[in-house]
Order: C-alpha cells, then structure tokens, then sequence
C-alpha cells in the first residue's frame, strides 16, 4: 500500500488533522444526506399521525353522537311529515272550487266568483291565490271564515271587503283574498 506509505512520511500531527478532517467530513455527509432526511420524514409521519389521530377523535366524537343525529333526522322527518300533511300536496284547483262551494253552501252562502290567480314558489311551499266573492248573511259569512280557519289544509284569507245589499234585509256581499298553500318537497 503505497498511500500508507506516503502518509508516514508526514509528521503525527499532520496524519491527525488529515484523519479528523476525513471523519469531520464523513460526519457533515452523513447529517446531511442521511440523518436531517430522515428527521424531516419522521416529522412529517409525526404531523400526519397527529392530523389521523385528531380526525380519529372526532370520529369517535361523532358516533358518540349518532344515535342523537339519528333521533334529531327522525324527529325531522316527522315535522316535515307533519308539514306535508297540513300544506297537502299541490292542490287540484277544480277539487278545491267544489270544496268551497260545499263549505259555503254548509254556511248558507253562495258563490258568485271563484277566480284562481297564478302559483306562486316560495322555497318548500308553493301558494295558489284565489279571488272569492260570497253572497248571504253575515253571520253566515263569519261562520264560513271560521270552518276555513279550521280546516286541515292551510289556507289565508285576506283584503276582505263587505258591502251591504241593498234592498235585502240582512244581506251582504262579501270579497275576499282566498290562499291555498302545498307542500313542494324537499
């Protein structure tokens, strides 16, 4: 080995230092490529067992809660149930005409106008405006008024206007703003 030999040569000191520097070396090369690569990796695993671990606990947090969700969707369902029932499905405008005619007739009214106006979409629910006109008494008239108020389905009525009929005793005209609501889904 010619090296070994040339490196006696040089005095104790100086094969030190050439040594030192050699491991001085061996070291930075390995921190560098070996060592900080590795620290950065198991860094970056340690994060992304942190994020799982957070994500875990949350899970874990949730199916604790399931069941509640569960109850809360059911009650949910049920109110929108409920909400259909009430609103009805869209409704048949001629079916209704009959119906307010025989709610009227049961009243002692007649029905001189019965004017369906356009629907209207108001996010779940859609609406039907209907201009009425009535004829008879009065307290036949608030009677009426009543049995729509307790009716199933929902309906308003507004812009009411009475006017007495002239020459009849006890009678009077009545106007009015009839609105049928349905249920449009979800």
């Amino acid at each position: 080995m010619q090296w070994v030999d040339t490196l006696e040569a040089y005095p104790a000191w100086q094969r030190y230092l050439v040594v030192g520097i050699i491991a001085v070396l061996i070291c930075v090369a390995f921190y560098y490529f070996k060592y900080k690569p590795a620290t950065e990796e198991i860094a970056r695993y340690d994060r992304q067992i942190q994020e799982l671990d957070a994500k875990i606990n949350k899970g874990l947090a949730m199916k604790d809660k399931l069941e509640e969700f569960r109850k809360e969707v059911f009650q949910l369902k049920e109110k929108m149930r409920l909400a259909a029932e009430v609103l009805g499905n869209r409704p048949n405008v001629d079916l209704l005409v009959k119906s307010m005619e025989n709610l009227a007739s049961q009243c002692g009214l007649k029905v001189e106008k019965f004017q369906p106006m356009p629907e209207r979409k108001k996010g779940f629910y859609g609406e039907i405006p209907i201009n009425l006109k009535l004829f008879g008494g009065y307290h036949e008239l608030g009677f009426f008024y009543d049995k729509i108020a307790n009716e199933a389905r929902i309906m308003n009525v507004s812009d009411i206007q009475i006017h007495g009929q002239r020459g009849k005793a006890y009678s009077i005209s009545a106007a009015c703003n009839l609105t049928a609501f349905w249920y449009l889904g979800e």
